[in-house]
């Protein structure tokens, strides 16, 4: 009785056992029927997409075996624009002018040209948006223009701003001096690199004149003097003009005049704690004006009695700056024409 009981419920759970796997294979294949109905849903859906995107050719749109379909506007905007122009400064054409044409975030041109004995130019972009087209070398730019081009091209008159600045240069008895050299900087350089970007040199003729021209519109700095001419016996001091706006598009000179005066010296004497001289410490001078005397000289250090002479220096309010590893310390002094003021600095 006891076996037949046990056999009766082996076989139940037999049973059971069966019914579920049945149940879940059907489970299994209603799921992968789903799934394949879902996939061709989505396809049917994205063929639609695709048919709405790129219609198919109607009997007055017929497709040739050469053009793959496209009409003449799709081919046109695939190929490549022409872009054609002219370079002029003061209405007169620029031969041999490099132009460039850039785009916004790219850290090299997609094209570099120049222009012909006619100041023609003539180069090709991929497609229709806003273009930088600059005149100039990568180094030394002269003028950036934003234009946008269509699909149909474009031709660019592009007429440089460019700009003149002149004068001259006189001493403390108003005559004109010869050989002075004059240094033209873009303003925002004089913090930074002072490399040829930016950055003109000339001297004064025999009478005293200076002249720069095709210069850029900006603000620029003129830093005068330094060597040339001057009265027997007289150090001139080296003049900086500030803030020159130069208007390419006024097509006027911008004349600026510049009276050198008497240079002062600063002697300058740097000792420890221990009143010991230091040998070695870079000194700065720095004119009320804010250019630093003879800040290209290797050799402005203090030598072995820890001293050095500072002359040249235009007369007002200099800082003058001690540089030293690790520590710095500066003062500011009165400088006077033609005398010598004395400067002690600790480290």
């Amino acid at each position: 009785m006891a076996r037949t009981i046990v056999g009766l419920i082996f076989l139940v759970v037999l049973l059971a056992g069966s019914v579920w796997i049945v149940g879940q294979i059907e489970a299994a294949a209603e799921e992968e029927a789903r799934i394949a109905e879902s996939e061709s849903r989505q396809l049917a859906f994205a063929n639609e997409i695709r048919n709405a995107a790129s219609p198919t050719p109607t009997p007055t749109q017929t497709q040739s075996p050469t053009d793959d379909g496209r009409d003449e506007g799709a081919k046109r905007k695939l190929d490549p624009l022409s872009v054609s122009g002219v370079v002029r400064e003061s209405g007169r054409p620029v031969a041999g002018e490099q132009v460039s044409v850039w785009v916004d975030g790219a850290p090299e041109p997609l094209t570099v040209t120049s222009t012909d004995a006619n100041g023609r130019f003539e180069f090709e972009v991929p497609r229709p948006r806003m273009y930088y087209f600059v005149v100039g070398s990568k180094q030394e730019s002269i003028a950036a223009y934003r234009r946008e081009i269509t699909a149909d091209g474009a031709l660019l008159e592009l007429d440089l701003p460019l700009g003149v600045v002149a004068g001259t240069v006189r001493g403390p008895d108003g005559v004109g001096l010869r050989g002075q050299s004059v240094m033209l900087v873009r303003s925002d350089l004089l913090s930074g690199d002072r490399g040829p970007d930016g950055v003109r040199v000339t001297t004064t003729d025999s009478a005293g004149g200076y002249r720069f021209t095709r210069i850029p519109t900006n603000v620029y700095r003129l830093r005068v003097g330094g060597v040339g001419d001057a009265p027997p016996g007289i150090t001139l001091a080296t003049r900086v003009v500030d803030k020159l706006v130069v208007d390419g598009e006024s097509r006027e000179a911008l004349v600026r005049d510049v009276h050198l005066e008497r240079a002062g010296t600063i002697a300058v004497r740097v000792r420890d704690a221990f009143d010991a001289p230091v040998s070695g410490v870079r000194i700065r001078v720095v004119n009320a004006d804010g250019w630093e005397t003879r800040v290209w000289d290797a050799l402005s250090a203090t030598d072995s009695e820890g001293k050095l002479m500072f002359g040249g220096v235009a007369p007002g309010r200099a800082r003058v700056i001690a540089e030293w590893p690790a520590k710095t310390t500066e003062t500011t002094v009165q400088v006077e024409a033609g005398t010598t003021v004395s400067v002690d600095l600790k480290l």
